[in-house]
């Protein structure tokens, strides 16, 4: 369970509108000066600290005091919008190009999609079908030093 209980027993149901909450009360909420320090955590999510070194670096509080604020916010049942104007017309239509993807590279997108939230070994099952399926696909062999270097705690290298 993560510090600010963003996963409880509900489950992965409610996850996505913790998140927007967390979200919301970070860029929006009552306290001004966490709007200004949103900005900071990026950096800090990068430079891999922990959370509660990450709440304390970038928004200068305790995961603790945060969570309490949050609840705060919460309870208040009031939530800031953003209002923006745009300039085009919304309704009409515009040209929307797509394509299929070979077998080989949804299972190459599985796997980095997995590997960037820490699911190595689920990623390397994909990973390693997509090299079975093409070998000579040079979307492995393009990217292959990319996610190697992010997989440091893969068990064994990937050689294409």
């Amino acid at each position: 369970m993560s510090p600010l209980n963003i996963m409880n027993a509900t489950g992965k149901g409610s996850f996505y509108a913790e998140s927007w909450l967390l979200t919301q009360f970070l860029m929006l909420g009552i306290i001004p000066s966490l709007k200004a320090r949103f900005g900071q955590l990026t950096a800090l999510l990068r430079e891999g600290q922990s959370p509660s070194k990450r709440s304390r670096n970038s928004f200068r509080m305790s995961l603790p005091s945060m969570e309490k604020e949050l609840r705060r916010y919460l309870a208040r049942g009031k939530f800031e919008s953003i209002d923006f104007t745009v300039m085009s017309d919304l309704g009409v239509s515009r040209p929307l190009t797509t394509r299929s993807l070979g077998t080989v590279e949804v299972c190459f997108r599985l796997g980095d999609a997995l590997l960037r939230i820490d699911r190595a070994e689920a990623a390397e099952t994909w990973f390693r079908r997509a090299e079975q399926l093409g070998p000579r696909s040079p979307l492995l062999r393009k990217d292959s030093d990319c996610w190697r270097q992010s997989a440091g705690n893969l068990r064994r290298p990937f050689v294409f």
